[in-house]
């Protein structure tokens, strides 16, 4: 006995099924039972052959059934359909009534039709089809969505240029301002002179202090999940550098700016400004003053920083951030987060 099953995984269809028979040179009978209930016996069949076997279908079977190519397209995409109905030879299948926004009027006719979605959106499908002497229907709720297009839209990247002047031993915070015009995520690959190094949305770069001078290469790769694009920056590490080059110059004073987006849910983005090097603490609070988490406690170069807070497990409501410098810098300001 051998049980042959449909699977749904790559490579998983194998309706193939094998019996050894050793010597023997023919098989007495051959039973098949179908899982629509029906049975084929089959005698006197000669080995070593393979023989195509297929199911009858009964009398009196009519099934409706159809799929997409694909249930997820984005605008401006055409969806394919295809009709997977079943009835017996007898009665076929005469027409075929489409419905791809379950409004009640009829789209299309065809067997097999293709059709534009002209709004974004999530649509219920219905088929309705006959053999002359029934008509049934079936319909697939929220079956076909549609979404605008995925497309990485670039604002600007920290450092501005792609060449770098920093010191030995000082710190640095590389970012992309990517975002995607559908709201998908964005995801970063970041790689120090073509190692990887990190997968966060800002990398962190401290220059060495052994063999100076010398040249880095920061690069990063990020992707939609449709699209990739990447950027490099070239960094020149010196023993001495009295100002970082015009590229980046150093900002004129200390600033702690507001967050974006603000409401935010979960997470937001906090950028900072540091007009000289400093120990720099940033610290977010809830709104009775207790610490929910320290941001930032290291000495920074001077320059632009970003830092990311994400707070999936916090409630909703209203928290500060505020950094402290050792040069007696403060600043506080709200955040709010909206659930």
């Amino acid at each position: 006995m051998r049980t042959v099953s449909g699977q749904s995984g790559y490579c998983g269809q194998n309706l193939e099924v094998h019996f050894g028979l050793a010597d023997a040179a023919q098989i007495d009978s051959l039973i098949i039972l179908w899982p629509s209930g029906q049975t084929d016996v089959m005698g006197s069949i000669p080995a070593n052959q393979t023989k195509l076997i297929r199911e009858r279908t009964p009398s009196t079977f009519f099934r409706i059934n159809f799929r997409a190519k694909s249930s997820l397209i984005f605008e401006k995409d055409t969806a394919s359909f295809l009709d997977l109905s079943i009835s017996n030879e007898n009665e076929p299948l005469q027409s075929w009534e489409w419905d791809f926004d379950n409004d009640g009027v009829i789209d299309a006719t065809d067997q097999n039709p293709v059709w534009h979605y002209d709004t974004l959106g999530i649509y219920s499908v219905r088929l309705s089809a006959s053999n002359g002497l029934e008509t049934r229907e079936r319909l697939f709720e929220n079956y076909m969505h549609v979404q605008g297009r995925p497309g990485i839209v670039v604002s600007g990247t920290f450092p501005t240029k792609p060449d770098t002047l920093i010191e030995k031993g000082e710190r640095i915070a590389f970012e992309v301002f990517a975002e995607d015009s559908s709201g998908y995520s964005i995801n970063h690959i970041w790689f120090l002179n073509g190692v990887q190094k990190s997968t966060s949305p800002i990398y962190n770069y401290r220059a060495s202090s052994f063999n100076v001078p010398r040249f880095d290469t920061v690069r990063v790769e990020f992707s939609n999940g449709f699209d990739a694009l990447d950027y490099m920056w070239v960094i020149e590490v010196r023993e001495d550098v009295s100002s970082i080059d015009q590229n980046n110059p150093r900002p004129f004073k200390f600033a702690l700016r507001q967050n974006y987006p603000n409401p935010f849910n979960p997470s937001t983005r906090i950028t900072y400004e540091l007009k000289t090097a400093s120990y720099v603490k940033l610290i977010v609070y809830d709104a009775l003053g207790r610490e929910i988490k320290t941001l930032t406690n290291a000495k920074q170069a001077a320059g632009k920083y970003a830092v990311h807070f994400n707070a999936p497990n916090l409630s909703s409501g209203i928290y500060y951030y505020r950094i402290a410098t050792n040069t007696g810098f403060t600043q506080i300001r709200k955040l709010v987060l909206l659930k």
